[in-house]
Order: structure tokens, then C-alpha cells, then sequence
């Protein structure tokens, strides 16, 4: 069985952990730690979904989102944060965001998430 890989992006070590915990049963979990780190590790992984804090201590969410979508056109960015506007997510979605969560996360939402973007 082949198992589909999910990129894990947040600044924040606690939810990296709980996101990793929650879907490690059914998807490779990798994780990056900042927007650089992402943007770096990106190619390599190739994930078929990225879930994208938009609050990077290096970099805001946008920017990585922007830099992901030039490598790979058709991967599921899927923004996760605790500080969502209308506006922001109109950004995101306008850029080939797939969907968004806010912080904090009902597990079952994220995973139904996750699921759907995999589909896609």
C-alpha cells in the first residue's frame, strides 16, 4: 500500500506534534519548521498535500504558498490558522489554496480535510 505523503508546516512545535499524532496512521507525516525550511525540502518530498500555518516566524503562509504552487501547480495546500480573515483566505484560495482550517482544529475536520484534498 502505498502511502500518501502530507507536509507539515508550522512554526509551532506543539501543533506539528498533535497534526503528525493525528494522521500518522494513515499518511507519511514530514515536517517543517518554518517557511524556508519548506520551500528547501519541498521538491524532495513531494507531497500530494501541504497543511500551511500562515504565521511563519520567517515568513508569512502567502509567500510559501506562492513559492509551493510554482513547483508543483497541482498539490492540495490546505492553510492552517489561528488567524484567519476573509480577506486572507480570499488571498489564499485566489492562489490555488485548496481549503483552510482554523486553530484550534476539531481532529475530525482536519482529517476530513486532509482526506478530500487527497482525493482531489
Amino acid at each position: 500500500m502505498t502511502h500518501h505523503k502530507v507536509l507539515v508546516v508550522d512554526d509551532e512545535r506543539g501543533v506539528r506534534e498533535s497534526i503528525r499524532i493525528l494522521l500518522k496512521n494513515r499518511y507519511d507525516v514530514i515536517m517543517a519548521v518554518n517557511g524556508a525550511d519548506a520551500i528547501a525540502r519541498f521538491p524532495d518530498v513531494c507531497p500530494d498535500v501541504v497543511l500551511l500555518d500562515l504565521r511563519l516566524g520567517d515568513m508569512h503562509g502567502i509567500e510559501v504558498l506562492q513559492n509551493i504552487k510554482q513547483v508543483d501547480p497541482n498539490v492540495e495546500v490546505i492553510l492552517v490558522t489561528a488567524y484567519a480573515s476573509i480577506d486572507t483566505a480570499r488571498d489564499a484560495l485566489h492562489l490555488g489554496a485548496f481549503d483552510y482550517i482554523t486553530k484550534p482544529f476539531d481532529p475530525r475536520e482536519l482529517e476530513n480535510v486532509v482526506a478530500r484534498g487527497i482525493e482531489r
